[in-house]
């Protein structure tokens, strides 16, 4: 499996209709995936045209039987695809090896990159973005499939790029530029190559456990301490914070949290008091990323341990609580309550820690209506490519979806018991919310 770390989740959002919203993910329709492939390089474009599609094995990743929907290009059987001719700059080791058996022995070879389009049935349609596919004489990085010799052109390798919106880098569609933040200082296309090729190296006894977090994460922290201007250079300064975090959370992944459990929550805003109640998985869910940005590059190469967010399922009547189908009724989705905490498990020491900075983030429709204008101040804006992902769908997002954030410090006393009581003040409305766990009960996380 690929494991490039660079730009694939703009691609899917363009493309695929992914979005950045917890409530929504797992939701997008089920279309074509290909992998993006093992091969990675540094490449000056000096020519771009069309040419018929280089007919090689590509690994879809994701398929299903969608077909193409309407006003969606058709499958072509000969279809043209953008292609450059293009001079390769820098090459991965295990792709220059594949150039040297073939008798391609030059340091810099001349080689095409053809972009691959394909539509929701995975068959390939013709280039039709009224976007370059490269820029003339510029340099990018790309990540890309090399074929196999027998499909290359006039002896030139052909270098399959699956995710045209995605590369090379740097991007230059419109597009895509409204939506990822412009960094004053971005890495170069030698610098991203560096960095990718030294996480991502293969060789000759290549294995699946290669590219595992954990060695990963090891072999990046090694680039990191060697490269310290670069490691602050977009968008290898999210990567590499990114594979941190996720290195360690495959190790607190399975361990049962200890912030589990079932929580009344109680809400006053001027003579109203509601409370309702949530049930929480027994396993972290996700990453809490807003917290761990807070971290230095610094601090996370010496300390890189995860915060998580704990998934629940909300109700406004406690009796409720004893259904044995809280996660699997037909409104457990519309229910779903994140909890964010500072808790790092793998962090020596972590068990002494008993003030931790959260956040309770759910679907305005788990509170009471009445609760709902002191709620909506607090909601969570839309991100770009969220807004896209609605407008793509074509519909707005309901007022009672939107997902207020509320910022807390829960307080853990030494015999486990748990609360937060916290005041927040905003456009002259004071909303008092208190969580108090009322017991340890939580619910199997399947996932």
């Amino acid at each position: 499996m690929n494991r490039s770390l660079f730009a694939i989740g703009v691609f899917a959002t363009l493309t695929f209709g992914e979005t950045t919203r917890p409530e929504l993910r797992g939701t997008r329709t089920p279309l074509c995936t290909m992998a993006t492939g093992d091969a990675r390089l540094v490449m000056r474009a000096e020519r771009d045209t069309l040419m018929p599609f280089v007919n090689a094995p590509v690994q879809v990743t994701s398929a299903s039987s969608v077909r193409n929907r309407p006003g969606d290009p058709p499958a072509d059987s000969q279809p043209l695809m953008r292609t450059a001719r293009v001079k390769v700059l820098l090459l991965d080791k295990a792709s220059r090896a594949i150039l040297f058996a073939a008798g391609i022995r030059d340091s810099q070879p001349m080689a095409y990159l053809q972009a691959f389009t394909y539509g929701a049935d995975c068959r390939p349609v013709a280039w039709r973005d009224t976007q370059p596919f490269v820029e003339l004489g510029e340099r990018g990085y790309v990540v890309a499939m090399l074929t196999p010799p027998p499909t290359w052109i006039d002896g030139l390798p052909v270098f399959v790029v699956t995710h045209p919106r995605a590369y090379p880098y740097p991007l230059r569609r419109d597009v895509l530029a409204s939506l990822l933040p412009r960094p004053n200082n971005p890495a170069s296309p030698e610098e991203v190559f560096d960095f990718e090729t030294s996480v991502n190296q293969r060789d000759s006894t290549f294995a699946g456990s290669s590219f595992d977090d954990t060695v990963r994460s090891a072999r990046a922290i090694t680039w990191a301490h060697a490269h310290a201007d670069a490691r602050e250079r977009e968008p290898i300064r999210t990567d590499l914070r990114n594979l941190l975090m996720r290195s360690d959370m495959t190790r607190i992944d399975q361990m049962r949290s200890r912030l589990r459990g079932t929580y009344r929550v109680s809400m006053q805003t001027g003579d109203t008091t509601l409370a309702w109640w949530f049930r929480t998985v027994d396993k972290p869910a996700y990453l809490w990323r807003e917290n761990d940005e807070r971290l230095s590059t610094e601090q996370m190469l010496k300390a890189p341990f995860a915060s998580y967010t704990l998934v629940g399922y909300a109700v406004h009547d406690s009796a409720t609580l004893a259904l044995a189908d809280l996660a699997e009724s037909s409104t457990a989705h519309a229910r779903l309550v994140w909890l964010s905490v500072d808790d790092r498990p793998s962090l020596p020491g972590n068990a002494s820690r008993l003030a931790l900075t959260a956040k309770l983030e759910f679907r305005l429709k788990v509170a009471q209506e009445a609760l709902w204008p002191a709620l909506e101040v607090y909601n969570k804006a839309l991100s770009k490519e969220d807004s896209l992902f609605f407008v793509r769908i074509k519909r707005p997002l309901a007022r009672e979806d939107r997902q207020p954030m509320l910022p807390m410090t829960l307080q853990i006393t030494r015999e486990g018991a748990l609360k937060a009581d916290t005041a927040l003040v905003r456009d002259g409305r004071t909303l008092r919310v208190t969580v108090t766990r009322t017991d340890t009960i939580a619910v199997v996380r399947l996932w």
